[in-house]
């Protein structure tokens, strides 16, 4: 039997009034004071905490009441009692711990002294991303400018190599950024209340926890079987260089710029629509793919498709197959990095605008689908993974922001969105197409076949004001399907407007982002589009199309987080050692106890899975935020 979930309306009200903070930098104290919100921060050797040669330099902490609590961690190292100090503050999940970045500085807590994060992380960096993503800058340094006795105080020291650093310069600029994240605490909650994302920054606070949880255990990479794909990716690779070569009647080298060029623009004869910044033809993806509409020959044709298809399969193998020994030189893990929201700090910048989760290094969420290369990620041993994704989750958000009848009603009968659009709009019943399909011998299957993936690049790029031109090219490129103009405009005139209600959502968006210059979503995150404008300039039409696709994304992405963080709890509920290993996009991964899952019963776990998926994440949603989402989620 699982616990009743534990979130309580108590984990909401945790943004106290403003406080006043004592000048100076005197003390140093060596104690856990009774205060509730602390301020942490972390100076390394380097910035990797899953290297057992590199260590955690110094350790501050801020409370209300005093400026800092610090020790050099690398002349003394930590003692018993600080050790259980720091396992009593991470350990508390009634601790709001402070800090810009704060999952980095948790992350080699957990890693160094084998802690597990309980208590909720309130990042300094998502606050400022959440009030202003567009802002220049969100480092710590620049947040902390508002305060002049932190104002510059970044540079005292040389970053870059602390151990050359006087020891006290050290502790002082580590205590300083400590101080500074809980300064900017009583900074942003007024701010964040105001804007009304405090319930959103709130619920932030406990999914970092279980983020840093997935990056510490990180998942298991099975090198044999990535390492049999990453033999076969390089076979196709070479029949695919002497594919082109015959094609051009001549070798050339496919990863030359030059060679490249020579046999697009001079042999086959295309026109360049694309240049790089000192004025030669562009030949990346992007570039190929604007000649898709230029090609009038066969040996054009076979040429562009092979050299699409090679360039994605090279980044495959430099991006997932080559770095895999570098991934996995610790632990035999691939330790992932996940963001909310953008960020720009000494590590570098990155993250997404579009209120999307992001990864990096590696990032997991551009691996392709199905088992050729996610298959190289497994349990571990004594483990099983459970495995599942959201069905048609950013369609379902699209009928909820939209109140669209038609594919609420498609949702509710539990359809296949894809083939129940292709059922509305070429009037066959939606039975007939589903018999097609499953018939691969039917005369009509590959027609059919190719319709619905049509329609469901529509169903998805409708959303990015995707035009007839844009789908045709996407058609061809991603999946080999030439696709007439006239078919791919008919096939997205139809479709607006039989989906009337998502035409006229998607013309509100883009009028609401001209009149007032941004865009929210049921949460309370907002989109700030400044150079939102009906002009036909490249700024505006990109401004237009976040104006739609923004909402849609980070609703999403809040509705798989939201998930995850109610299934980590449920986990820590049962005696089955489960732990969530990845998110990418839509779909959550974990992994489970066979031994102890079988007292349960696996089946039982299962259940208990897709209920917190389906239906505890829209009651959290309803109950927290006051949106009640109308269409079924299905996991």
């Amino acid at each position: 039997m699982r616990k009743k979930n534990n979130l309580s309306q108590e984990a909401f009200d945790f943004f106290p009034q403003t406080e006043v903070w004592p000048e100076g930098y005197h003390s140093f104290l060596y104690r856990l004071p009774t205060a509730n919100i602390w301020g942490m921060d972390t100076e390394t050797e380097g910035l990797n905490p899953y290297d057992r040669r590199t260590r955690i330099i110094s350790i501050a902490v801020s409370p209300i009441n005093t400026v800092a609590y610090s020790r050099n961690c690398l002349e003394y190292g930590l003692d018993h009692l600080e050790e259980a100090e720091l396992k009593a503050l991470l350990g508390n999940s009634n601790i709001i711990l402070c800090g810009h970045n704060i999952k980095y500085d948790a992350n080699w807590i957990a890693v160094k002294f084998g802690i597990q994060i309980k208590c909720m992380l309130f990042d300094t960096m998502f606050a400022q991303y959440l009030i202003d993503e567009n802002v220049e800058s969100n480092s710590l340094g620049a947040l902390t400018e508002i305060y002049p006795d932190l104002k510059g105080y970044k540079d005292d020291i040389n970053r870059e190599d602390l151990k050359r650093e006087a020891k006290d310069k050290v502790l002082i600029y580590n205590c300083k950024d400590a101080d500074g994240s809980r300064r900017l605490y009583d900074y942003f909650v007024p701010k964040l209340k105001a804007g009304g994302y405090d319930k959103l920054m709130a619920t932030s606070s406990m999914i970092l926890p279980v983020l840093s949880k997935m990056e510490t255990k990180g998942v298991y990479l099975d090198k044999e079987f990535a390492y049999k794909t990453q033999t076969k990716l390089f076979s196709e690779l070479v029949n695919s260089r002497y594919k082109m070569s015959e094609i051009i009647g001549t070798s050339f080298d496919p990863d030359s710029y030059k060679s490249l060029g020579r046999a697009l623009y001079k042999t086959l004869e295309f026109t360049p629509t694309k240049f790089t910044t000192n004025g030669s033809p562009a030949t990346d993806g992007e570039a190929i793919g604007y000649l898709v509409d230029q090609t009038v020959s066969e040996k054009q044709s076979k040429f562009i498709t092979e050299i699409l298809r090679y360039k994605k399969q090279m980044k495959l193998l430099t991006t997932y197959y080559q770095p895999i020994e570098r991934w996995t030189r610790y632990d035999g893990r691939v330790h992932a990095n996940y963001s909310l929201g953008r960020f720009d700090n000494e590590e570098g910048s990155g993250g997404t605008v579009t209120g999307r989760l992001s990864c990096r290094e590696p990032n997991l969420q551009n691996i392709p689908r199905g088992k050729e290369h996610r298959g190289m990620f497994r349990a571990t041993d004594g483990y099983i993974m459970l495995d599942g994704d959201f069905n048609g989750l950013e369609m379902r958000v699209a009928a909820f922001l939209s109140q669209e009848p038609v594919m609420i009603e498609a949702f509710l009968n539990n359809l296949d969105i894809h083939t129940a659009v292709m059922s509305d709009l070429q009037n066959i019943p939606y039975d007939v197409i589903q018999s097609i399909l499953k018939d691969s011998r039917s005369k009509e299957y590959e027609k059919t076949k190719n319709d619905r993936v049509a329609i469901k690049r529509v169903n998805f790029g409708i959303l990015y004001g995707v035009q007839a031109r844009r789908l045709q090219r996407l058609l061809r490129i991603e999946l080999g399907l030439d696709m007439e103009m006239e078919y791919c405009k008919t096939l997205i005139k139809n479709w607006l407007e039989r989906y009337k209600y998502v035409a006229d959502w998607i013309q509100t968006q883009k009028i609401q982002a001209v009149a007032y210059k941004f865009v929210s979503m049921p949460l309370g995150q907002k989109r700030r589009l400044p150079t939102a404008s009906f002009d036909k300039t490249k700024e505006a039409a990109h401004a237009l199309s976040q104006a739609t696709n923004f909402p849609v994304q980070s609703f999403a992405s809040w509705i798989c987080l939201i998930g995850a963080r109610l299934l980590d709890d449920y986990f820590q509920s049962i005696d089955v050692n489960g732990q969530i290993l990845m998110l990418v996009h839509d779909s959550v991964t974990s992994e489970i106890n066979i031994e102890k899952s079988n007292v349960i019963g696996i089946d039982n776990i299962k259940a208990d899975v897709k209920k917190i998926m389906e239906v505890e994440t829209l009651n959290y949603i309803r109950d927290v935020f006051g949106v009640d989402f109308n269409v079924p989620l299905v996991f």
